[in-house]
């Protein structure tokens, strides 16, 4: 029961995230230059060219959630690597932003609940 209350207490901001995430996967998907990235990808031996996404969140005790990202492996610098728990994801140009991004909210979702 606890489980649902911490959700409820998260319900807002879980929507604008997902909200928030949807428009950047859509943004990151339509302005990558995806034959140039395909081309590179070949040359490395691989068959599809895609980009890692990683979603860094905070979760505070007032039920609101911070939040950055970062693409590739920005390792120490990158914006999600200020936030304690982290979600990944690949976009690739035939990527179905939303269901990538509902498979993200259920992952933050879950994690929501194992801090609960």
């Amino acid at each position: 029961m606890q489980t649902d209350s911490r959700l409820c207490k998260y319900a807002k901001s879980l929507k604008t995230l997902q909200q928030d995430i949807y428009t950047l996967l859509v943004s990151i998907k339509r302005n990558e230059d995806w034959p140039s990235l395909a081309q590179e990808f070949r040359k490395n031996g691989e068959d599809a060219a895609w980009i890692d996404v990683t979603i860094g969140c905070t979760f505070d005790d007032a039920g609101e959630i911070s939040w950055n990202y970062q693409t590739g492996d920005n390792s120490f610098t990158g914006g999600a690597y200020g936030h304690p728990e982290w979600f990944t994801t690949t976009v690739c140009s035939r990527s179905n932003c939303r269901q990538l991004t509902a498979d993200l909210i259920s992952e933050v979702e879950n994690r929501i609940c194992e801090l609960a």
